[in-house]
């Protein structure tokens, strides 16, 4: 059984202890997931950040690379490794088993990466950084070209906002672009918050617009998963459209920003430098999953992609 919303790495905002958010008709796999997990003693598997997937290999089977990992490592020494449990057991099985669900070009794992710079990018950083407390106001992006009321808005909570927030078409319904929001704030004076929802963007387009937005003077983003096509207006577009989720946003965006590389590897000459930040759920105890997806995004202990500062929505 499969997301149906392409998730990879852990349970969407929008679903429940009774039924996915996409289709209602099934649970959420998610929450049948972790809950094997735990039964298992497995759990801490889950922190890790697994890949996008490789649509190359989509329809394929992927016993297949198991079969070729273990000629790699020696089926004597796999074998031998299980059957001896333990520590062993623990890592023959990791040597034939990581190699396939961490392909080179991603490297995912459940450990803390501290950012390459060391001063705040962005003026909301900084406060943050210092233990201000903060206020951030949301601007709903115009539904027109007009952008007179949008330039009256941002002037108006301007003197009294520390940033300011472009969702990026909520509801899954078209509106201005989150960035072309940002870039207005910008020249307008004033800080924007640049939100970007995996619904809507592929990989390639992913990075090019962050390069782009970032050129353009805009230092904060907040990667979201965005709400699933089934909230839109008819006729509805696909439900399981995500060619990622926003941890695997994190992760690109953290290896472009500290590494300066793309996805694929190539690097980056003058890599971008942005302040990033996730949505945390503000109902973890709905289930257990909840609080590892806000753990696996937010907590340096464990997080792979760092975030530092998350957004909860409560009203």
């Amino acid at each position: 059984m499969e997301c149906p919303k392409g998730e990879r790495n852990g349970p969407c905002g929008g679903s429940t202890t009774e039924y996915c958010y996409v289709d209602k008709t099934r649970p959420c796999v998610w929450y049948k997931i972790y809950d094997r997990a735990f039964r298992m003693g497995r759990q801490e598997m889950l922190m890790e950040v697994l890949p996008p997937l490789d649509w190359d290999k989509t329809g394929g089977e992927t016993w297949a690379d198991v079969y070729h990992q273990i000629k790699k490592v020696g089926a004597k020494y796999f074998i031998g490794g299980v059957i001896a449990g333990g520590e062993k057991r623990k890592v023959a099985w990791d040597a034939v088993f990581r190699p396939v669900r961490q392909p080179e070009w991603w490297s995912g794992d459940a450990e803390y990466h501290p950012p390459a710079y060391t001063e705040p990018v962005s003026e909301l950083e900084r406060r943050l950084k210092v233990g201000e407390f903060v206020v951030t106001a949301e601007v709903a992006p115009p539904a027109t070209v007009a952008t007179n009321k949008l330039l009256k808005n941002i002037e108006l909570v301007k003197p009294y906002a520390a940033a300011i927030n472009f969702t990026d078409c909520p509801s899954a319904s078209p509106r201005m672009s989150s960035w072309a929001c940002s870039t207005l704030t910008v020249q307008a004076g004033a800080e924007p918050v640049m939100q970007i929802a995996a619904r809507d963007r592929t990989r390639i387009g992913l990075q090019a617009e962050v390069l782009g937005s970032n050129a353009l003077g805009v230092r904060n983003i907040l990667c979201l998963s965005g709400d699933s096509m089934n909230m839109s207006s008819i006729p509805k577009g696909k439900m399981d459209i995500l060619d990622m989720d926003s941890i695997h946003m994190l992760w690109i965006l953290r290896r472009m920003r500290d590494e300066a590389i793309y996805m694929d590897g190539r690097s980056i000459k003058f890599p971008p430098k942005y302040f990033l930040g996730a949505a945390g759920s503000p109902m973890p105890l709905i289930h257990v999953s909840r609080r590892f997806v806000n753990t696996k995004k937010l907590m340096p202990v464990h997080n792979s992609s760092r975030p530092t500062w998350y957004m909860i929505q409560i009203a």
